[in-house]
């Protein structure tokens, strides 16, 4: 069983090195510049993965690891689809079928 504490300090070390290293990562670099065994720092970016505060690119050996961008500007959701939304042809609904 994985003590909470040690797990939490462990993810704190990771972001705290991946925040000061710009680019890509293999996980033994990080293992080896925070001093945690391999298998910790897997679990911890795993765990860190699934908060979605890191990012994994690609599988296996060839994976790397990154910080996660956040956008600091929310965007409402009623801005967010009229965004998105197609335009209207001109004289008609998109479902009247009708065009001008």
């Amino acid at each position: 069983m994985h003590d909470l504490s040690i797990t939490a300090t462990h993810s704190q070390r990771i972001l705290e090195h991946i925040a000061n290293v710009t680019g890509l990562l293999k996980g033994i670099d990080i293992s080896n510049a925070v001093g945690l065994s391999y298998k910790a720092t897997i679990d911890a970016l795993n765990t860190l993965l699934n908060q979605g505060r890191v990012a994994r690119i690609g599988a296996k050996s060839a994976t790397r690891w990154t910080g996660v961008v956040v956008d600091c500007a929310p965007m409402r959701l009623e801005d967010y689809w009229h965004g998105r939304r197609a335009p209207h042809p001109p004289g008609g609904s998109p479902r009247s079928g009708t065009r001008p």
